[in-house]
């Protein structure tokens, strides 16, 4: 097994993933709810429990205000989010998605978890980039690679998929180095995301030739589309507006994602939504309604239409008209709603293919990759045992090269004379949009005058070529700058930037025509990267609340005379108890009785301790 887990971070929902390198395939890794999907929801209850996934997201229905969710889309903002009094960044309450997910791993591996590679979408700039490193860090994990989310998909096609990919076009193909090359482009919608990224395949080898994206179109949003619809429908009935209520809102928009799932299969769906408040006459607010496919369609035809936008972007940049694109790959829940295959089987005149399940693709293709890392521990045989000689080798993925770009161009501000002699800014580009990284580029300025000491170098990412219309970056200062005698000459300035694998930034300047080299490190100011006082503070804020959630696990376990390391088991089927009735209740109650007595010497632990995980995950609990 490698010690590597592969993570898709979402907007709604989350996956882990290793390699097993017994059976040569990826395992997606349940989490301690049994689920293979984890909701990308935190909440903290009312006795300081943290909770992530499904506990949380049954939570933000009624404690709206406690429960944070699509923080993603928040990545590498300055905003801080509240929850519970307590502030903390997009990075910070990532962090705790990931940790449940380490933790889940840890406790279906039955060993530590200190390495990952974390995908994020392919259109996220250097500060999201940066900040999921951070949110990484901070769950206790290393992070060794940040890949796009669509490349990690690719991946998965390319190493379980490519014959099938490939086949029905092996005639018409190119070769390149004597492989058969694929040109696919990959429609990747997920809860919150956007990504459309074209590659070509060739043997085992994946090279991303253009990427585009948007990240505020998904899943998320059809799902505010159908809420504001069932709101307005109540209005129009009984003359009450929803949007103020909070709780109501929320009740409203966990039964909309619901109905979406449905109109995937369905031709309508009916709606029941009861004791939503007070009518004006102090009747129960209820609403009943009915919602076809046909009206739904209505809502997503501009977001199909922003989507296909993109796609039209990559396929620009990748140089391929729409007749060259050989396969479309289905990434994401929201890419099975029924009009969006459709309407990408019209615009490239061939059927989208999911062969592979579109939630779980991309945190396998992670996984894979994460294989691919020199492994930093052994098996040790357990004791009493003889490992076996007939015992077959590990096997290890068939990966080949993995080449991807980045999705802005990087570059700096400088002062550009016109023809008429007016000054202007702009943006000069070190590093273009779709170049293959890791990548390094130098490029040399001079100071605008003979006597100039220092400089400031604005760093930007974008297309505008007014540096002003794209995202600012941060600025190197270069200092002590020796002033020139002669007013005609000029300092020259070797400005560097770096991207590394992650698609993180580096930029250096250097004064070129001193006798004294400097070399000036790149200062971030546009982003929400922490510094290190700043991690150590989130970090600090985050024990914290996990030292108050042990504490309450504990006090509520001592009144049962629970141990504190099985103290988070019993603390769920309490909660489990309590809003279960009848029968279900009773089979909880006696499982719960039946592991106190094996505390008690009246049965092996661990095997009760199984009855109680098995029970949990039955009732969801």
């Amino acid at each position: 097994m490698s010690d590597v887990v592969g993570i898709d971070l979402g907007t709604t929902y989350s996956v882990v993933s290793i390699f097993n390198d017994v059976t040569g395939q990826v395992d997606v890794i349940p989490n301690k709810d049994g689920d293979r999907i984890t909701p990308s929801v935190v909440a903290v209850g009312d006795k300081g429990e943290v909770m992530v996934g499904r506990a949380a997201k049954r939570f933000q229905t009624s404690k709206p205000d406690a429960t944070v969710k699509e923080v993603k889309r928040k990545m590498g903002q300055l905003e801080k989010l509240n929850i519970r009094g307590q502030e903390l960044s997009p990075q910070g309450i990532s962090s705790m998605i990931l940790r449940y997910l380490k933790e889940s791993a840890e406790s279906r591996l039955n060993r530590p978890v200190k390495r990952a590679v974390i995908t994020c979408p392919a259109h996220f700039d250097e500060s999201r980039r940066a900040a999921t490193i951070q949110a990484g860090e901070l769950a206790g994990l290393q992070v060794l690679q940040i890949i796009n989310e669509p490349t990690a998909a690719a991946l998965a096609y390319g190493l379980i998929s490519s014959k099938a990919v490939s086949a029905a076009h092996e005639e018409e193909e190119e070769e390149e180095e004597g492989q058969a090359v694929t040109n696919v482009l990959i429609y990747d919608l997920g809860g919150g995301t956007f990504d459309v990224t074209v590659f070509k395949l060739f043997g085992r080898n994946v090279q991303v030739l253009a990427t585009d994206g948007d990240q505020y179109l998904g899943g998320a949003d059809f799902d505010q589309d159908i809420t504001n619809w069932i709101i307005d429908q109540i209005k129009r009935q009984y003359g009450v507006d929803l949007r103020a209520n909070v709780k109501a809102e929320g009740r409203i928009r966990a039964e909309a994602e619901l109905i979406k799932q449905d109109l995937s299969s369905a031709m309508s769906r009916s709606i029941s939504i009861q004791g939503l408040g007070m009518t004006p006459q102090g009747d129960p607010l209820d609403f009943d309604g009915e919602l076809s496919r046909l009206e739904f369609e209505a809502m997503l035809r501009p977001w199909i239409d922003k989507s296909m936008a993109r796609v039209e972007v990559a396929l620009q940049g990748a140089k391929l008209a729409k007749n060259q694109i050989d396969e479309v790959l289905l990434v994401g829940g929201s890419s099975r709603i029924p009009a969006v295959q459709r309407r990408l089987k019209e615009y490239f005149g061939k059927e989208p293919r999911a062969t592979l399940d579109p939630d779980l693709c991309v945190s396998i293709g992670a996984a894979i990759l994460g294989a691919t890392f020199p492994a930093t521990w052994e098996k040790t045989p357990t004791p009493g045992t003889t490992p076996s000689p007939a015992a077959a080798p590990a096997k290890t993925p068939d990966v080949g090269q993995i080449i991807d770009v980045v999705g802005h161009s990087l570059g700096v501000a400088v002062m550009d004379q016109m023809p008429d002699g007016q000054e202007r800014l702009v943006f000069s580009v070190l590093i273009p949009r779709y170049t293959p990284i890791p990548a390094e580029q130098i490029k040399s300025y001079v100071t605008r005058s003979h006597l100039q000491t220092q400089v400031v170098i604005e760093v930007y990412q974008g297309e505008n070529e007014d540096p002003a219309k794209n995202f600012y970056l941060g600025e190197v200062q270069l200092k002590g700058i020796a002033p020139r005698s002669d007013p005609t000459e000029r300092a020259r300035i070797d400005v560097k930037f770096s991207l590394d694998v992650n698609g993180v930034l580096n930029v250096t300047a250097i004064d070129a025509t001193s006798n004294r080299s400097q070399d000036v490190k790149f200062e971030f100011k546009g982003t929400a990267k922490l510094s290190k006082e700043q991690a150590d503070e989130e970090l600090r804020k985050l024990r914290e609340m996990y030292e108050r959630e042990q504490a309450a696990q504990a006090t509520r376990a001592a009144s049962g005379n629970i141990p504190p390391m099985y103290a988070k088991y019993w603390d769920r089927a309490e909660t489990l108890k309590a809003r279960l009735q009848g029968d279900e209740k009773a089979e909880v109650e006696a499982v719960m009785e039946a592991f106190r007595g094996a505390l008690g010497g009246r049965g092996r632990v661990e095997d009760y301790l199984e009855k109680l995980i098995d029970i949990l995950i039955k009732y969801k609990g």
